[in-house]
């Protein structure tokens, strides 16, 4: 009888989890193929075997910690030694993106989809295989990657590898940067800042093509976190330029999460650092940020060019429409009240249903990037509460210069109209707080 059960147990198991416990065990036969990789002497039976290794690590957690074990000798190799041969390159880059945990459905494409499936994030293993492996792929990428940082060279080699012109080549390149920074974030600033054009070549990416440079953009605001001398290479590198002349292609306020990052990595790289500070302020970055702000409130131009009437005519599109007269309307002004970004007018002034969704999206993340941006007006002008010591009252004076650098630049009048909510409408609550403190 216990016999029974047992099997039972055993079957039920296997329906329940989608796989039994030997294809947990299962690594596709991913030692065979790095074997393969490493071994073979025609370039085409490498080539095919890197293939087939992304698709089976893309699927398997047993391969992706095969991988991690014993093969990223082998994989920095084909980076190092096959760099004109791209169609490897890609593969053993697409392969490292799956083992780290980087990008979509862990950044391998799976039949043959290759980079550009990867890319679009169309491969995401089944439901099934998703709820199986849980937190096993956390898990086995946080190893993986401390695993790849201790490699000799790993983090020059994707450095180098940057070189490499083919758009793909570059964008798998730094997921997998991106892929280090939750687990691996010291070790790997550590080894940019070592390499001598290391932090400019990453700066450098934020003139490529839109997925490069944002993804460029994760890499520079996760390693900026880390420590204050990555802050002071990155200001020395140009990266406040580039950061407002992103916002600017963007669209300020509607430029969305990407211009929220510029903003985010802007206060990295302003926060508890005096040299910074003084920098900012003294290349004249006080009144773009001013402006900036102004834009995304709905304020106009302030002297930002074409961005200005760009964001006018969009706060002036996602303006409230008055009530009908005979009170019929499909939004509700108890909906709207729900929502933390209306004001006390929007039992007034509530748009038509087609409309909102959109509007509410839209003023959602203006709303976020307002924040971040009174965050680095913060950061700008009230120092912490530091002990009293060399760095704490450098950071001190220079909240004091700047101070009178953005009432000058025509900061006061911008951050009072988003206190009271004037310009474009109402602002989140917060957005009013932060801009009163």
């Amino acid at each position: 009888m216990n016999s029974l059960l047992t099997t039972l147990g055993d079957v039920s198991s296997k329906i329940l989890m989608g796989a039994g416990a030997d294809d947990d065990d299962d690594d596709g036969g991913a030692e065979a193929l790095l074997e393969r990789v490493a071994n073979s002497v025609l370039a085409e039976d490498r080539r095919s075997a890197l293939s087939e290794l992304r698709d089976v690590v893309a699927e398997r957690v047993a391969a992706q910690i095969a991988v991690g074990s014993i093969g990223y000798p082998t994989l920095l190799t084909v980076l190092r030694d096959e760099s004109e041969d791209l169609d490897m390159v890609r593969s053993a880059l697409e392969v490292l993106v799956a083992t780290l945990g980087g990008g979509p459905g862990s950044g391998a494409g799976g039949g043959g989809g290759g980079g550009e499936q990867n890319l679009e994030g169309e491969h995401e293993g089944s439901p099934a295989e998703q709820s199986r492996r849980g937190s096993a792929v956390p898990q086995t990428a946080s190893v993986n990657a401390e695993m790849f940082t201790r490699e000799l060279g790993s983090v020059s080699i994707l450095l180098r590898t940057l070189e490499e012109e083919d758009f793909y080549v570059r964008y798998h390149t730094l997921q997998t940067l991106n892929a280090l920074v939750p687990t691996s974030a010291a070790r790997l600033q550590e080894s940019i800042m070592t390499h001598p054009v290391g932090m400019g070549r990453l700066v450098d990416m934020l003139l490529e093509r839109e997925v490069i440079r944002n993804e460029a953009l994760l890499l520079l605001t996760g390693l900026s976190r880390v420590s204050e001398e990555a802050q002071k290479i990155l200001v020395f590198e140009g990266t406040l330029e580039r950061l407002f002349n992103i916002a600017r292609e963007e669209g300020a306020a509607e430029g969305g999460v990407v211009v929220q990052d510029c903003l985010e990595l802007l206060c990295n790289l302003l926060r508890e650092s005096a040299p910074n500070q003084m920098f900012f302020r003294e290349s004249g970055f006080a009144p773009q940020l001013v402006s900036l702000l102004n834009v995304c409130s709905g304020g106009g131009g302030g002297g930002s060019g074409g961005s200005g009437s760009l964001a006018s005519s969009t706060a002036a599109s996602m303006a409230p429409a008055p009530v009908p007269s005979d009170g019929a309307a499909d939004g509700s002004p108890d909906a709207s009240a729900k929502g933390a970004s209306t004001a006390s007018d929007s039992s007034r002034h509530i748009l038509p249903s087609s409309h909102q969704p959109a509007a509410i999206a839209a003023n959602a993340q203006r709303d976020s990037i307002l924040l971040v941006a009174l965050e680095a007006f913060a950061l700008l002008v009230q120092a912490p509460p530091f002990a009293p010591n060399a760095s704490g009252q450098a950071l001190k004076k220079e909240c004091a210069c700047n101070q009178p650098a953005l009432v000058k630049a025509g900061a006061l009048e911008v951050v009072a109209n988003l206190a009271v909510g004037r310009n474009s409408g109402a602002f989140l609550a917060a957005v009013r707080a932060a801009a009163l403190s």
